[in-house]
C-alpha cells in the first residue's frame, strides 16, 4: 500500500497519544506483506516498440516515422550504471524458457512492470501487482520481471536451469 500523508490516519485505541496523522508525517506511507520477501524476482530491461505494426516480421512505418523508432530504441545511460555488461536474448523466446523450466515446479507470472506516481498515487495494490509495481522514478528502466513462488521462505536464491540460451530463434 501506498499511502499519501493527507488521507492516513493510524490510531492505536489503547494508547491514543501515539496516534499519527497526517500533519506528523513528511511523506508518504508504505506498508507491505511480509509473504513478498520470499519471492524471487528476476528483472530485465525490455526494448519495446509501440505505436507500429508489423507486417511479415518488420516494422510498418514511413521515412519521417525514423526518429520515433530510434527514440524508443534508445537505453537510459543510467542503466550503464547497473554494470559493464548485457546479455541480449529474444525477449519472447527467452520468457517462454523460463515459463517452461518453472512449470509444473512453481507458480510463475511474469510481464513488464507497471510504475505509478509516487507522488500522485494514494491506495493499495492488488496482491498480483505488487512485484511488478514500482515508482516512477524507476520507469527508466524500463522492466520486464519474471516473479517466481516456491512456496519457500528465506533469502536462498532460487537457481533455475533454463537451458542453453545461445541459440535462442529470432
Amino acid at each position: 500500500m501506498w499511502w499519501q500523508p493527507h488521507d492516513v490516519q493510524i490510531e492505536f485505541h489503547s494508547f491514543p497519544r501515539l496516534n499519527i496523522t497526517g500533519k506528523d508525517l513528511a511523506g508518504p506511507v508504505s506498508t507491505s506483506f511480509d509473504f513478498h520477501n520470499h519471492l524471487h524476482l528476476f528483472c530485465m530491461y525490455a526494448l519495446q516498440l509501440t505505436g507500429f505494426d508489423f507486417m511479415e516480421g518488420r516494422i510498418d512505418l514511413a521515412p519521417e516515422e525514423e526518429p520515433v523508432v530510434r527514440k524508443q530504441f534508445e537505453i537510459d545511460p543510467r542503466c550503464f550504471d547497473f554494470g559493464p555488461y548485457a546479455v541480449i536474448v529474444p525477449g519472447a523466446q527467452f520468457r517462454d524458457k523460463v515459463l517452461y523450466a518453472a512449470s509444473g515446479r512453481y507458480a510463475l507470472s511474469a510481464r513488464s512492470g507497471k510504475y505509478y506516481d509516487e507522488r500522485l498515487f494514494h491506495g493499495a495494490f492488488k496482491n498480483n501487482e505488487i512485484p511488478f509495481a514500482k515508482q516512477s522514478r524507476f520507469r527508466y528502466q524500463q522492466e520486464f520481471r519474471f516473479c517466481i513462488n516456491t512456496g519457500t521462505t528465506g533469502a536462498s536464491p532460487l537457481i533455475l536451469d533454463i537451458g542453453d540460451i545461445r541459440n535462442l530463434s529470432r
